[in-house]
């Protein structure tokens, strides 16, 4: 009966000793990592101030930010103007490139253009059906007549009312009206007699002139 106690209080002590072993081990262990974090936190928060002699050796103009040039108010911006191209050249499809002109009036402009053998001047966009003054305004702006059409002219003095008519800005009625005092007072000798009895606007006149001939 004593051996069995005598061995039973050995076990106690052997387990409280290897209690007391690992929780020296553990406080050494949590000793050492206090320490080890608080002495690389005062390594970090220690340094050598810089001399201010240093700082001479810098180039001032290193230290100033540098402003960025603006254009003077007073100077003008260069305007490049595009590059116009030739209305009687054009193709349908380039002009639909202007807004406010789809496919049917497109081909419009280039079935009147072809009716008329070419433009010869760009108010004769006006008289192309649907085509109002803001869209003739933008084509304008991107187009013009550079290669004059060869004109086939129409005698004032022996053409018919609907020969007459298709000569642009020449409507249905002044034709009817140069015929008929044509046949009640001769022939024409030059346009002046023609403006005396018809009423044409000024910028047309020279336009007109250019289909116009007195054999």
């Amino acid at each position: 009966m004593k051996n069995k106690k005598t061995l039973y209080v050995s076990e106690q002590f052997k387990r409280k000793g290897f209690l007391f072993f690992f929780v020296i081990i553990f406080l050494g262990q949590l000793f050492f990592y206090f320490y080890s974090s608080q002495s690389a936190y005062e390594d970090l928060n220690f340094f050598e101030p810089v001399p201010p002699h240093l700082f001479d050796s810098i180039p001032k103009t290193s230290l100033k930010t540098e402003k960025l040039a603006r254009p003077n108010k007073g100077a003008q911006k260069a305007v490049i103007s595009p590059i116009k191209k030739d209305i009687n050249e054009v193709s349908d499809f380039a002009l639909r490139s202007i807004y406010g002109v789809g496919p049917v009036l497109s081909k419009r402009i280039v079935a009147y253009r072809n009716a008329i053998g070419g433009f010869v001047h760009m108010d004769q966009l006006y008289e192309v059906y649907g085509l109002d003054s803001l869209v003739v305004g933008r084509i304008k702006k991107q187009f013009l007549v550079i290669s004059m059409p060869d004109i086939d002219l129409i005698s004032v003095n022996s053409a018919t009312a609907y020969e007459l008519s298709r000569v642009p800005f020449i409507s249905k009625e002044m034709s009817e009206i140069i015929v008929k005092h044509r046949a009640r007072n001769g022939l024409f000798s030059n346009f002046d007699e023609i403006l005396n009895i018809i009423e044409i606007p000024p910028d047309k006149i020279h336009i007109i002139q250019l289909y116009l001939s007195y054999n």
